[in-house]
């Protein structure tokens, strides 16, 4: 079954509010999804610019660059956060996997009491479960990392073609 959200619904319940930006042309017209489409290539920035400028006429280009503008801006600011987010994440994780790996090994609870069957089986799915989180928190936090360097180089492309 397929729901479908008038925006300020998407928002509550996303938490953040899609950016569309409405392109005419002569015979209909293009939605792009900017949480989507961007960071994008070179090749398909200026592509998605030729579009807009060979329909100036009926676009206000100013303005698709104005919202564009400001939506890297934001998306550079909220992903710096998510990045030191996923950092302290990624690290917790990691020492709890460490921790688990060093009870599995020496077979002995932190205060020196031996593990049962029972317990060493719970000790190596948390070190399993532990080391997935880490693994992914790193992962995103990788993303964060280089998306913001991608958004600044369409920004600098904004500013070259606009």
């Amino acid at each position: 079954m397929v729901y479908r959200f008038c925006p300020e619904a998407a928002e509550r319940f996303w938490g953040d509010h899609m950016k569309n930006i409405y392109i005419k042309t002569e015979h209909g017209h293009m939605t792009i999804y900017a949480d989507q489409f961007f960071p994008c290539s070179i090749s398909h920035f200026r592509k998605l610019f030729k579009i807009i400028k060979q329909f100036s006429c009926i676009n206000n280009v100013q303005e698709i660059t104005e919202q564009l503008k400001q939506h890297f801006i934001e998306q550079i600011e909220s992903l710096d956060a998510r990045r030191k987010r996923e950092a302290a994440k990624y690290w917790e994780h990691r020492q709890y996997y460490v921790d688990y790996g060093n009870i599995i090994e020496s077979g002995k609870h932190p205060n020196g009491v031996k593990l049962t069957e029972e317990e060493l089986k719970e000790f190596k799915a948390k070190y399993r479960d532990a080391k997935s989180w880490a693994h992914g928190f790193e992962m995103d936090f990788k993303r964060s990392t280089r998306q913001p360097e991608a958004y600044k180089k369409n920004l600098e492309l904004l500013e070259q073609v606009g």
